[in-house]
């Protein structure tokens, strides 16, 4: 009887260790999907990251490519010869520059620095219009006209920061 006794207990000792560590490894599963889910979600957090990051840059790229096109074009109008020998004047140019700039669409992804970059191309645009003004008067000076630049450049820098880019080098775009 004591043998049997003994039996019964042994296993019932078993049955409840078993029951024990499967609680125990449910319990793992469940920490086991949370941690899938934080790495899901680390993940696409990462994905939208990068997504943001190369949308910046292409826009960004874009409004360069109008940036370079209007230096170019304001190269004949640094002298009251070059501006009375031009087809397009520079006032008309400078708008022309503005409309191709807001023209440029800001991608969904970058819906958080939207104002900021809508105020930087507002910027450009009046850096463009202010130096059209300045030299269609006859003025070599065109220190008004700079700081509009590089307050467009603190601008775009500032939502290059925020994004964790590296910030493009102006000192070749701007003639």
């Amino acid at each position: 009887m004591k043998k049997l006794l003994l039996l019964l207990v042994s296993m019932l000792v078993l049955v409840l260790a078993a029951c024990g560590s499967n609680s125990a490894s449910s319990d793992n599963g469940n920490s086991s999907e949370e941690v899938q889910e934080d790495t899901t979600t680390a993940k696409e957090q990462s994905e939208t990251a990068n997504e943001v990051k190369t949308d910046l840059l292409a826009y960004q790229s874009e409004v360069i490519k109008v940036i370079r096109n209007a230096e170019s074009a304001f190269v004949g109008f640094t002298t009251p010869e070059g501006i009375e020998a031009a087809e397009v004047k520079p006032a008309d140019a400078a708008v022309a520059i503005s409309e191709e700039i807001a023209a440029i669409e800001i991608p969904e992804t970058l819906a958080d620095y939207q104002t900021n970059l809508t105020e930087a191309a507002d910027i450009i645009s009046q850096f463009y219009s202010k130096k059209a003004e300045l030299l269609q008067a006859g003025s070599e000076d065109l220190t008004d006209a700079e700081t509009l630049k590089q307050s467009y450049i603190d601008s775009v820098n500032k939502v290059f920061e925020e994004v964790g880019v590296s910030a493009p080098k102006f000192g070749m775009v701007f003639l």
